[in-house]
């Protein structure tokens, strides 16, 4: 199952939310076969990913601000 929860920027962390992450700061990260380590290609393939989302994103943006549809 998974659980998607969007952080809302104006609430600030908790002191317990605080120490939970400076305790993890320092850890190692640990993969397996479910997260592997990305490669130079996986990397590559998912920044183009990031680049494209973000550019359909200001499209989008930019066609609501002037009240077109973009699909």
């Amino acid at each position: 199952m998974i659980i998607k929860y969007t952080l809302d920027p104006n609430i600030p962390l908790t002191p317990e939310e605080i120490a939970e992450i400076d305790a993890l700061k320092d850890r190692p990260i640990v993969y397996d076969e479910d997260c592997p380590p990305l490669t130079p290609e996986s990397y590559a393939g998912f920044m183009r990913s990031v680049v494209e989302r973000n550019r359909r994103q200001l499209l989008e943006q930019e066609a609501a601000e002037k009240g077109q549809n973009v699909s």
